[in-house]
């Protein structure tokens, strides 16, 4: 089963995939305990993670404009040697400090360095590159997981 499929259950209220929301809660959580030297709790992360979504799912508007290439259907694998195999994913961004104006982009490959999909978007009031890499990151596991893959290989430069 893959976390695309899992159905959100009550009180939470949400109706989208939480996977990349909860791996960027554990990814800041880390990063407060190495930099900061604050702890999180397993509770306090997936807290973070559902307000997160939530204030995601508000502040989305008009000026998010997502370019993307024609979903190819999902390859079979029946040639690979793996029978779980894995596809590459390259993401990077480009921020912009005075306009606080991020260009994000992604590619899946297959092992064999085919492209098989790719997408992009400009995003408004980004605070920082790091920032900006970081929703590159989520932009693509969430594009990836509408693509239903289930073995992946996240490669950035951030």
């Amino acid at each position: 089963m893959t976390a695309a499929t899992w159905t959100p259950l009550p009180p939470f209220g949400i109706t989208s995939n939480a996977l990349p929301w909860i791996c960027w809660s554990l990814w800041t959580s880390r990063n407060r305990l190495l930099f900061e030297k604050r702890g999180s709790t397993p509770s306090d992360i997936m807290l973070n993670a559902l307000s997160s979504i939530k204030e995601w799912g508000k502040a989305q508007s008009a000026n998010i404009i997502t370019v993307s290439a024609p979903t190819l259907p999902i390859p079979r694998y029946q040639h690979h040697r793996s029978s779980s195999p894995t596809i590459c994913c390259n993401t990077d961004a480009a921020w912009q400090s005075t306009s606080e104006r991020a260009g994000l982009a992604w590619i899946f490959t297959d092992q064999e360095g085919h492209e098989l999909n790719w997408g992009s978007l400009a995003q408004d009031h980004i605070s920082s590159a790091c920032m900006a890499e970081a929703i590159t990151i989520r932009s693509a596991l969430l594009h990836i997981a509408d693509l239903h893959y289930l073995h992946i290989l996240l490669s950035s430069d951030s």
